[in-house]
């Protein structure tokens, strides 16, 4: 009889199918001898893969009431009953647990010798035949890295570095030792793409601590270190000649079977990467499916628009190379690009075999456009070629759709990270590569005119009304080259204009996108323009970029919410010179080439690479601000200076029916009473706009909370809360005569239960008190809400 748990035999199964799942071994049902694949071991199912035709693709599972009940019937009778030949459960147990087997006919489960199946699984050991050591001790390792964690965050540096490795021993190129500088392209680019943490780590670490896997070994030619826990900077393991190389036996294992490569790959990503991942990370590794032909890496269909780009595609930076260069590998502008195994970032391209591309060219002095990328196009397919005369092998990108940009982008302007113009190859995101040819193009591809008409559509779209004359007076104003600062009372939907105002001009090719901030009593020069703070590793002080140089060297406008709120001299600093059209220099270095940093417009030629870090401002590139005229407490004085830079626009209150037709959209979705009660509500509170105008945008959220409170407030009630909650902080420093005429509209509306509270409430926030003998009937008229200048 069998006194073994249930659970004690589902833990070994778990274990031998872990085993099964990371060598890649098939197992077979019993029936048909059907081959299926381990594809994940939880804690409660077991999951495999049917490689039948009707099976192959999903995923079944077997939980773990399937095998206790298949052994509660071995511990009883010793058999089976009235089971289904095919059911996978029964494969597990026949095949894993040794002391069972079965039967054909009828089919059954039987114990065969009882003594084995009653083993404990904490008594067995596993035979350890069917991994040889290398084998095991390579999964053993990718099943237990040390991984950087912050803050529950996994950081999966090794293992991206694992899969490179991997990949290079599965499509057969993987070298005797891989150099750092060879591979540290590639690895940015993947720690950039699939790490959470990537800000936080440069790809010497894992190459660095990969070595206490006990499966790298690391090697250098210079005086380096080569005990120290903590790498060394990157220019030492660039310039030492610091390599890596897995251990010899596994070296040789992985290169006598490719398969083994292959299941290691598929065994880390499991580990480590959710599974929506493994398809883009497979790509990333070039290992998607390759053309048939030979030489060529998946082409692309001649017939594709070259400029719509899918979701697959891949971007590259192209480094051109001096002259000499160019004629040795046999360079044509926009048509081809040779490079050998000594180019660094062949590895990504060859993975891709296709994708877009941007031509940098690098120089200095007189040549056109040094330091620059001056053009982008499309990578067809990549061709192998003859070997060079030393026998290095050679390939060339075929090249299409090759547009120069009508203006260079400087490397000072705009350069993506992690990218270095050393590199002869780079990939660079989608983001990156879309940002640089903005740039270039003046901004982008324009899909919709900017005009007054399709910004007023725009604002329809977004709910906005707004009279047209508004639109028009924005639209002309910054096109006669002015930066804007939109004014009016609160809740009239300024900011809201302001981000459809620059997401239009994003569509009309105006800019990439647009930064928002919100301006504060604090700022200086700092928040707007830059300036120092502690570098990344305590090294000094570096120059960091502001809020303006930030969304200027981004090509993207900069939104300003509540520009009021700052005092404008001591924020504006510099920008005074540069927002009238003209260039200056700051003082401050830039960290990388220790040359002054200039702000300079995109044609002035007065500044150049060679003397300065200069950011270039693009010539469609605006500011567009909002200002509450009535936030008089924290009001500086506007300087002559920034209003001569800027047009300002108003955007008045609507008229009152267009309140009601905004509410009633949000009331429609309610029960009609409560919808009725709390409209006469609302139109009851717009009295207070005789004292201060309050735009439509706050009596929509007033609408939104009496929708979401009902049935629980409604009247007195509903009145008072929503004046509590919205209307208030509105009135802040009202006079006195100003506070008796607010209480003498409310104060009829909340009822008279209400009224001690809201005299109690006028006085603690607003100063203002209020007789509470004094009947509401004889309050002021109140007074006409404050001009709008």
């Amino acid at each position: 009889m069998l006194m073994r748990p249930a659970a004690d035999v589902w833990n070994e199964l778990s274990e031998r199918c872990r085993r099964l799942m990371i060598t890649g071994t098939r197992l077979d049902t019993l029936s048909q001898g059907t081959a299926n694949q381990i594809t994940a071991v939880l804690e409660s199912e077991i999951r495999r893969r049917s490689e039948s035709a009707r099976g192959r693709g999903e995923d079944s599972p077997v939980p773990f009431r399937d095998i206790e009940r298949i052994w509660h019937q071995l511990s009883g009778p010793g058999y089976t009953t009235g089971t289904d030949s095919l059911r996978f459960a029964y494969a597990l147990v026949a095949h894993l647990i040794e002391g069972v087997t079965y039967r054909q006919d009828p089919f059954q489960l039987y114990v065969a010798n009882e003594e084995l199946a009653n083993v404990a699984w904490t008594s067995r050991q596993l035979d350890h035949n069917d991994l040889e050591a290398p084998t095991e001790r390579l999964f053993e390792t990718l099943m237990d890295l040390k991984v950087y964690r912050r803050d529950g965050v996994t950081a999966p540096h090794k293992p991206l570095l694992l899969l490179l490795l991997l990949s290079d021993y599965a499509r057969g190129i993987a070298p005797t030792w891989f150099h750092f500088k060879e591979i540290e392209p590639q690895l940015r680019s993947l720690i950039a793409r699939f790490s959470s943490l990537s800000d936080e780590v440069e790809p010497g670490e894992p190459f660095w601590r990969l070595k206490t896997s006990g499966i790298w070994d690391i090697s250098a030619d210079g005086d380096v270190d080569l005990s120290a826990s903590d790498p060394p900077g990157l220019h030492i393991l660039r310039t030492q000649a610091v390599r890596g190389a897995l251990d010899s036996s596994i070296d040789a294992a992985l290169w006598s079977d490719r398969e083994l490569a292959s299941r290691a790959i598929d065994c880390t990503l499991r580990e480590y990467f959710p599974s929506e991942k493994h398809s883009r990370l497979k790509e990333s590794l070039g290992l998607a499916p390759a053309a048939s032909d030979a030489g060529a890496v998946d082409e692309v269909d001649p017939a594709e628009d070259a400029n719509d780009a899918s979701a697959d595609d891949r971007y590259f930076i192209f480094n051109t190379g001096a002259e000499h260069h160019q004629k040795e590998y046999g360079d044509i502008l926009g048509e081809r690009l040779g490079f050998d195994a000594d180019v660094i970032g062949k590895n990504l391209l060859l993975g891709a075999g296709k994708g877009r591309f941007i031509y940098y060219r690098t120089g200095k002095g007189k040549t056109a456009t040094p330091s620059s990328f001056i053009g982008a196009g499309r990578i067809k397919y990549v061709i192998e070629e003859d070997p060079s005369v030393e026998g290095k092998k050679r390939w060339a990108a075929i090249l299409d759709d090759y547009r120069p940009f009508p203006t260079a982008v400087p490397r000072s302007t705009y350069a993506p990270k992690p990218w270095s113009f050393q590199h002869g190859i780079a990939e660079i995101s989608k983001e990156a590569f879309e940002q640089i040819v903005a740039l270039g193009t003046g901004a982008g591809v324009a899909t919709v005119e900017f005009t007054a008409s399709t910004l007023e559509e725009a604002g329809l779209a977004e709910g906005l009304r707004i009279e047209p004359v508004v639109y028009r007076a924005l639209v002309a104003a910054l096109e006669s080259g002015k930066h804007v600062i939109l004014t009016g009372p609160p809740g009239t939907a300024k900011t809201t204009l302001a981000e459809v105002t620059a997401r239009l001009a994003c569509r009309a090719g105006r800019c990439t996108g647009h930064k928002l901030t919100t301006a504060t009593a604090d700022w200086t020069t700092y928040e707007t323009i830059g300036g120092l703070s502690p570098s990344a590793k305590d090294t000094g002080l570096v120059f960091r970029p502001g809020h303006f140089l930030a969304a200027a060297t981004q090509g993207k406008w900069l939104v300003i919410d509540e520009l009021n709120r700052s005092n404008f001299d001591r924020a504006f600093g510099q920008l005074f010179t540069v927002l009238s059209g003209q260039s200056v220099t700051l003082p401050y270095e830039d960290e990388e080439t220790g040359k002054p940093i200039a702000i300079a417009m995109q044609n002035d030629l007065n500044y150049s690479d060679d003397e300065y870090s200069v950011v270039r401002i693009p010539e469609p590139w605006r500011i567009v601000a909002t200002m509450n005229v009535f936030d008089k407490s924290l009001l500086f004085e506007m300087s002559f200076a920034l209003m001569r830079r800027f047009a300002f626009i108003e955007v008045p209150a609507p008229s009152e029916d267009v309140y009601g037709k905004l509410w009633a959209s949000v009331l429609d979705q309610m029960d009609q009473a409560m919808a009725d009660d709390a409209s006469t509500v609302l139109s009851g509170l717009l009295a207070v706009r005789k004292i201060k105008e309050i735009g439509p945008a706050t009596f929509l959220d007033m609408a939104r909370f009496a929708a979401a409170a009902a049935p629980d407030l409604k009247g007195g009630r509903l009145a008072y809360q929503l004046f509590y909650s919205y209307l208030l902080p509105q009135f802040e420093g009202v006079d006195s005569k100003q506070g008796r005429a607010l209480y003498s509209l409310v104060a009829p509306l909340v009822g008279t239960e209400l009224h001690a509270r809201l005299r109690t409430t006028l006085h603690d926030v607003l100063g203002v008190t209020i007789s509470g003998s004094t009947p509401v009937s004889e309050e002021e008229e109140p007074p006409e809400a404050d001009a709008v200048p």
